[in-house]
This record gives structure tokens, sequence and C-alpha cells, in this order.
């Protein structure tokens, strides 16, 4: 019943936001006087429910039923939100919505939204504490995968209530209630109103079993395996069906969910966009004149780099160093004398990077990913780094994970290969918070300076 009864707690919290986001705007505008004309208030009002079901739609917002897990989802999605609003109305360029209306109403959203997302955790878990409302269920094998599943099915918010263990053999390392042997597991669930079985022994073990879960079945008793999936592969797995074939991978990839690349897409544009038109039109042939100035033509430095799956692109910087014909094969390295002076500050400054926004606009790069390495570079280390061509599931970015967390730079030693390590990561955890964190970061090394960065 607990978790039908969390599906029903979803959409009640989805309807309860609606609720709360209307009802606080239009509190708002009467704790403000009426501060925003009647037009402005119906098209505000649109944009903050329509931008609020968009991004619940595209990740489940209401899973979590612990305080910790509650407040990060909340703070997130809240954030998540005003950062759209604030970038649509300012694209839109919406004088008519007071901003200060906006940040009253944000403040007081934010209070009502997380204050009743508490109340809700605290009476959902003391509803979740009677076992009547549990699901009773036991556990066939032993091991780890049942010390495991043991642990999760023990849980207060689980939803379920653990009541044993069924094994033929007889572990004195146990730390599981044991209720008897696999054939004493129908009969004792029949007894005592148990409706699931977990197992961690798979159909193919033996007849016995099979016709035992036949058996399960016709009491109406539901039967779940737990593959251990370690016993096979040396790592972490991830499993999808895709039109009934199940299928397992070795990492789960955000973005290759559609809504996830149409929204890190959209990103990059608008916010390349609101570079382009407040600070590149006029810092570009700026920095421009002052290269030609200091060394001459050409200005930009167009060299062919490794993308998205393989494939080669042409990657524009700012030139920071003399004309010489290793440009394209020996990397920078500390106080490097092909450097002129400029361009020493552009590289020190992630300046020379600037004209890759050209190259996001093309959709050869994003603006935060794995960064582009040089052709040689690329045939190198992958034939030396098992992992490395990994990094080119993703479009490369102007800035990254590995370059933000102290990996810019030198590529001697095993620094390549904690790089690699860091890029990895970033795909595997990619999220549109965590962009806007390396961007933050990213802005921040430029004024404090990087020590990496030469």
């Amino acid at each position: 019943m607990i978790l039908r009864f969390r599906k029903i707690t979803r959409y009640f919290l989805f309807l309860s936001d609606l609720l709360l986001i209307n009802g606080s705007v239009w509190w708002c505008r009467r704790l403000t006087a009426g501060s925003i004309g009647e037009d402005a208030f119906i098209r505000y009002t649109l944009l903050l429910n329509l931008l609020w079901v968009v991004l619940v739609l595209i990740r489940d917002r209401y899973q979590s039923v612990t305080f910790v897990n509650v407040s990060k989802t909340s703070f997130r999605l809240l954030f998540t939100h005003f950062l759209l609003l604030i970038t649509v109305i300012y694209l839109f360029d919406r004088e008519d919505i007071p901003r200060s209306f906006i940040v009253v109403h944000y403040l007081l959203l934010s209070c009502l939204i997380l204050g009743f997302r508490y109340i809700y955790i605290y009476v959902y878990r003391r509803y979740s504490l009677f076992k009547y409302d549990k699901r009773r269920v036991v556990i066939i094998g032993n091991g780890e995968m049942s010390y495991k599943a043991a642990s999760y099915l023990g849980r207060p918010d689980s939803g379920y209530e653990f009541v044993g263990v069924f094994n033929d053999v007889d572990d004195p390392k146990n730390r599981l209630p044991m209720l008897g042997k696999k054939s004493d597991c129908i009969d004792y669930c029949v007894r005592h109103n148990v409706k699931e079985i977990f197992s961690t022994l798979m159909p193919e073990t033996s007849e016995d079993f099979r016709e035992m879960i036949n058996r399960a079945e016709q009491e109406c008793i539901r039967v779940k395996f737990l593959p251990d999936f370690k016993m096979i592969f040396a790592r972490d797995v991830n499993l999808s069906i895709d039109n009934d074939l199940l299928m397992i991978r070795f990492r789960d990839e955000q973005l290759e969910k559609f809504e996830n690349r149409i929204i890190k897409r959209a990103f990059d544009l608008g916010f390349t966009i609101i570079l382009l038109v407040t600070i590149l039109w006029w810092l570009i042939p700026l920095l421009s004149l002052l290269v030609m100035c200091t060394s001459g033509s050409p200005v930009f430095f167009i060299q062919r780099r490794s993308g998205r799956d393989g494939r080669v692109f042409d990657c524009y910087k700012f030139r920071t160093m003399r004309m010489n014909p290793e440009a394209d094969e020996k990397a920078v390295e500390f106080n490097d004398p092909r450097l002129t002076r400029f361009g020493a500050f552009l590289r020190r400054t992630s300046l020379d990077e600037l004209p890759q926004f050209f190259n996001v606009i093309k959709g050869d790069m994003s603006v935060v990913g794995p960064r582009p390495h040089m052709i040689r570079h690329t045939r190198e280390y992958s034939s030396i780094i098992s992992r490395y061509m990994v990094r080119h599931f993703l479009k490369p970015g102007i800035t990254g994970w590995a370059q933000t967390n102290g990996f810019r730079g030198d590529i001697t030693g095993n620094r390549m290969e904690e790089r690699v390590k860091k890029d990895i990561w970033y795909i595997e955890n990619w999220s549109f918070l965590l962009d806007i964190q390396i961007i933050l970061k990213t802005i921040r090394l430029m004024f404090t300076g990087d020590k990496h960065a030469w």
C-alpha cells in the first residue's frame, strides 16, 4: 500500500506546488499594493507555471522522503526555476515586470514550498512507521547482495517490512534472521501474509526453484530477482530497457537523454548570445587589436582538434605564440619561450579562449565539457590510457570540470590520466547546476589566477 501511497503523494505534491505558486504570486501582488500591472501579472504567472511543469517533467523531483534529499532537490528545483525565469525575462526585455516584485515573490514562494515539503516529510515518515501499511517481504539466498537488500528493505521509509532469509546453506557468518530452507519459503509466506519474495538466486539455478516460482505466483506472491553484476563486472553498471531489450551500460550518461541535450544546447546558445551582446561584441575586437599591435598577424590561431565521437573540427583561439612550426605538435610548457608577452597574459586569464564561443554557435563545442586536445595527443594518449576516448562522448567545452579542479596546463606524468578521470566523472554526473558551478568557478579563477594556467 505504501508504494501506491508514495505515487499518489507525487501527484499531490505537484498539484500543491502549483497551488503554492499561484497563491503566492496573488498574495505577493496584494502585499506590494499592485506594483505589477494586470497584463504583466498574467504573463508572469503563466511563465512561472510553464517553467515549473517543464522542470518537473524533465526530472521527477518528488521521490525522496528524507530531510536531506528533499532539501537538496527542492533547492535545486527552486534555483533552476529562478535562473530560467530571470533568463527568459531578460531575453525578452520585460521591463513591465518589476525586479523587486520577482525577488519578494521568490522569497515568499521558497519559504512556502520548503515549509510544505518539511511538513509533508514529517507526516509521511510518521505514517510509514505503521506496520500495517508496509508490504512484508523475505529474501531467498545469502551473501553480500542479500545483506544490501536487507539493509534497504529494513529501512523505515522503504515501504517494506523485512522478515528474514531462506537459504539451504547454513552460513555461520550470516547476520540476517534465518527462517528456513528454500523449500519452506512458500508455505511460510502463505501462513504469515508475506506478499513479496526477493531472490539473489536466478531462476535457471534448478528446476525445483522454477517450480517454486510458479507456486508463488499461484498464491499471488510476487517474486523479484536481485542479480549481483559485480560478480560479472568489476565496476558499477546501469540497466535500461529499450523496446523490451534489457541493456547493460557501464555508465549512466545524463546527456544521452534527449531533454537534457536540449537543455544544454539551449543554455549554450543563450549564454553565448548574452555574452555576445553584452561583452564580446567589444572585447573580442579590442583583444584582436592588441594582438595585432603586439605581435602582428594573424590574430587568430586555428587548430584541428578532436571533438565529439572523435570528429575533427577547427578550434578558434587568440594567437598567443610567435609563429613556429611546432604549434600543432608541441603543447605549451611553463615559461615557454614561444609565448609573446601579451599572449602569456591572455593564457593566464583564459581570455585566449573567447573566440571558441563561435565554435559553440557552430555546434562544435559546448560552454562546459572536456577540453579539446590536439590530434597528436588524442592518438598518443588513446593508446596508453584505457578510457581516454570516453571523454569524447560529449562535445568539448571552453571550460571543464578538470580545468577548474587543478588539471590544466601540465600533461606530464599521471596528470593526463587524472584529467581524463575528471572528464569521465563530469560525463556521468552532468547536471545544469553543475555547469553553472563550473562557469562561476572559471570566472573566479580568471580574476584570482590559476597556477596551472600557462
